[in-house]
C-alpha cells in the first residue's frame, strides 16, 4: 500500500480519487498544484469544483458513470476544461478508472493547455497555406513534396493528391536544375533565399514566369529538415510591363523614369532620338545626365523637395528649362512629371518635349510683333505731328482775323485738333499700342486749356483721377467731350477774370463704367439752359461723342458753380497673352 502511495503522490498527471458520491478522497501532488488548492481545500469536497460552472450537467454525467462505471481512456474525443481556483479554465484530458468494485473512480488529469496551442496553431498555419493566394509548397532536403496548397494546384495545373509525394524536379526546367541545386545548398546551410525570379513548369508542359521565396523549416532541436517554398506567378505582371512598356514607346514624348534617388530605369525610343544616348547607356545613370552642367549642382535638392511631397506637375509651368545632348548641346524643353507608386517604392515619370521649334517660331512672332510697334509707333507719330500741322493752320489763319467770332471758332477748332493730337502722342509715347492713359491725359488737357484761356492764373486746378486705361476708339471722342466740358467752364464759369477752381476727377466704380467729372465753382448754369436741346456746336459735339460712346452726359447746379458728368462703359480688357 505504502508502494502504491508513493506511485500516486510521483505521478506527472493530476491523480484524484473520487467516491460514488463525487467527494474527493484522494488527490496528489500534481493535481494540488494543477488546480491550485491545498489538500485540506480539496479533500471531501465534491468533484464538480473543479469543472467550470458553465458544465452544470457534470453532476448528471457523474451518476451514469457510477451506474455503469467503466474505463474511459484519455484523448476519447470530448473536449473537457478544469477550473483552477484563481477561476481560470484550462483544456484537459481526463481517464477514469473504477476501483473497489466501482465504489471509488480514479481520475486522471492532463493539462492540454500547450498542446491545444499547438494543435491551434497548426490549424491556424494550415488555414492561411489554404487560403493563400501564392502557391505554397514544403518538401523534404530531398525535394518531396509534402505539402501543395490551393494556389499551387492552379498554378501548376496538378491536385494535391498529383503533386505530394513527388519530387519537385517536376517542375523545374532542364536547365534550371543546377539552380535548384544552388538553392538547396543555402537551405541546407540554413539560409533564407529571398525573392528571385525563375521559370517552372506546369502539368500541360507550358512554362510560367514565376518570383520564388525559399525558406529553411527547422524541427525542435533546430535542425533544418525540409523547405518552405513560396511561389508567385509573375504572368500577370509580365503583361502589365509588356502594355507599359508598349504605351511608353507609343507616348509623342521623350519619357524618362527614375527612382525616388534621381537614378534612371526606364526611357522610350522617343528619349534615345532626343538625347542621342542608347536606352542602355542611360539606365542606371543618374538624371542630372541630361541636363546643362550649370544646374547639376543644385538639381537633387529640388528633387529632395519633390519626393518629399510628390505632385503631378503638368507641363508648360512657367519654368525656363533645358536639356542637354550626349553630345553637349543645349535644347529648350518642357517637363511634365508623375509620381508613379510601385512595390518597390516611387517612382518619378518625366514626360519631356523639345520646344526648340516652338522658341523659334515664338521670337519670329516676337520680332514681327516688335516691328508692327514701331510701325504703329511712328503711325501715332505722324498723325500727331500731321494734326499740330492744323492746329498750327487754324492759328495762323485766327491772325489774319478781325471777327471776334471768327476768332472764336478758330480758337475752338484749334483746341479740338489739339485734344486728339493729344491721344496720339499718349499712345506713341505708351508702351501700349492699344491703350491710353486717360487719367494722365485729362490731367495734361485740362491744363493745357486752362493755361491757354487762362492768362494770369486766376483758375485753379485740381484733380482725383484713378487710372484708367482706354481704346483709341474711346480716347478720341472722351477726349473732344472732355475739351468742350472745361473749354467752357473756362470761358464761362469765370467772368471779368473772376478767381475760381475747377476741379477734374476720373473714377471707375466697377471694370465696366467710368465716370468722368469737371466741377466748377463760377457763376453756374444760365438760365434757361437746355443741354438735350441746345443749338450750339459744342453742345451738338457733346450729344454726338456721348452716343458713341454709349454714354450718358449732364449738367447739374453745383452751388456754387456747375457740375459735368459724363459716364460710359469700358469694355474689359483683353487678358495678356504670352
Amino acid at each position: 500500500m505504502q508502494e502504491y502511495r508513493h506511485i500516486f503522490d510521483a505521478a506527472p498527471d493530476g491523480m484524484l480519487v473520487v467516491d460514488h458520491d463525487g467527494l474527493i478522497v484522494q488527490a496528489n501532488a500534481a493535481a494540488l498544484a494543477l488546480f491550485g488548492y491545498g489538500a485540506d481545500e480539496l479533500i471531501g469536497k465534491q468533484v464538480d469544483l473543479l469543472v467550470p460552472r458553465r458544465f452544470g450537467a457534470h453532476a448528471g454525467h457523474r451518476d451514469r458513470y457510477v451506474a455503469a462505471p467503466r474505463t474511459r481512456e484519455m484523448g476519447g474525443g470530448l473536449s473537457l476544461f478544469g477550473q483552477r481556483k484563481d477561476g481560470g479554465e484550462f483544456p484537459v484530458d481526463v481517464m477514469l478508472s473504477p476501483l473497489e468494485q466501482g465504489e471509488r473512480v480514479l481520475c486522471v488529469v492532463r493539462d492540454i493547455s500547450e498542446r491545444k496551442r499547438i494543435h491551434d496553431e497548426r490549424a491556424r498555419l494550415a488555414a492561411i497555406i489554404e487560403s493563400a493566394t501564392d502557391a505554397i509548397i514544403g518538401k523534404d532536403l530531398d525535394g518531396t513534396i509534402q505539402v501543395w496548397n490551393p494556389s499551387a494546384e492552379l498554378l501548376f495545373g496538378y491536385t494535391a493528391a498529383e503533386a505530394i509525394g513527388r519530387n519537385i524536379a517536376m517542375l523545374i526546367p532542364e536547365d534550371l536544375v543546377e539552380e535548384e541545386a544552388r538553392i538547396m545548398l543555402r537551405i541546407r546551410a540554413g539560409e533564407r533565399v529571398e525573392s528571385y525570379e525563375s521559370v517552372r513548369r506546369r502539368k500541360d508542359g507550358s512554362l510560367v514566369e514565376v518570383g520564388l521565396t525559399v525558406s529553411p523549416v527547422r524541427d525542435a532541436n533546430g535542425e533544418v529538415v525540409s523547405a518552405s517554398k513560396i511561389v508567385n506567378d509573375l504572368s500577370h505582371r509580365r503583361r502589365m510591363e509588356r502594355q507599359f512598356r508598349q504605351l511608353l514607346e507609343s507616348a509623342p514624348d521623350a519619357m524618362v523614369i527614375a527612382d525616388a534617388s534621381g537614378v534612371i530605369q526606364l526611357a522610350n525610343s522617343q528619349a534615345e532620338r532626343m538625347f542621342g544616348y542608347a536606352a542602355a547607356e542611360l539606365i542606371g545613370q543618374p538624371v542630372e545626365l541630361l541636363m546643362p552642367q550649370r544646374f547639376r549642382g543644385r538639381h537633387p535638392g529640388h528633387r529632395k523637395d519633390y519626393a518629399s511631397a510628390p505632385r503631378v506637375r503638368p507641363m508648360g509651368s512657367g519654368l525656363e528649362l533645358f536639356g542637354q545632348r550626349k553630345d553637349g548641346s543645349e535644347f529648350p524643353i518642357e517637363l511634365s512629371l508623375s509620381p508613379l507608386e510601385t512595390d518597390s517604392g516611387m517612382l518619378v515619370s518625366s514626360a519631356i518635349r523639345d520646344i526648340s521649334e516652338r522658341k523659334r517660331a515664338e521670337k519670329l512672332t516676337l520680332d514681327s510683333l516688335h516691328e508692327k510697334e514701331m510701325l504703329l509707333k511712328e503711325v501715332h507719330h505722324r498723325v500727331k505731328n500731321n494734326l499740330a500741322v492744323i492746329a498750327s493752320l487754324f492759328y495762323l489763319q485766327q491772325r489774319d482775323l478781325s471777327d471776334p467770332d471768327m476768332i472764336r471758332v478758330m480758337q475752338e477748332s484749334q483746341d479740338r485738333v489739339r485734344s486728339m493730337a493729344m491721344v496720339h502722342e499718349s499712345l506713341y509715347n505708351s508702351d501700349s499700342m492699344a491703350e491710353v492713359d486717360f487719367a494722365d491725359y485729362a490731367d495734361n488737357l485740362a491744363r493745357q486749356l486752362i493755361d491757354s484761356y487762362s492768362r494770369d492764373d486766376h483758375i485753379r486746378l485740381t484733380t482725383t483721377l484713378e487710372p484708367v486705361s482706354m481704346s483709341i476708339n474711346t480716347a478720341v471722342p472722351c477726349g473732344l467731350i472732355l475739351n468742350e466740358i472745361v473749354a467752357n467752364a473756362v470761358k464761362h464759369a469765370f467772368p471779368d477774370g473772376r478767381a475760381g477752381s475747377i476741379h477734374l476727377s476720373l473714377s471707375q466704380p466697377d471694370p465696366r463704367t467710368c465716370v468722368l467729372e469737371v466741377r466748377d465753382d463760377g457763376t453756374g448754369l444760365p438760365d434757361g439752359f437746355d443741354p438735350a436741346g441746345g443749338h450750339s456746336l459744342g453742345l451738338h459735339l457733346i450729344r454726338s461723342l456721348t452716343r458713341q460712346v454709349d454714354g450718358a452726359y449732364e449738367f447739374l447746379p453745383a452751388s456754387p458753380g456747375t457740375l459735368a458728368r459724363l459716364t460710359l462703359h469700358v469694355p474689359p480688357r483683353k487678358p495678356a497673352t504670352g
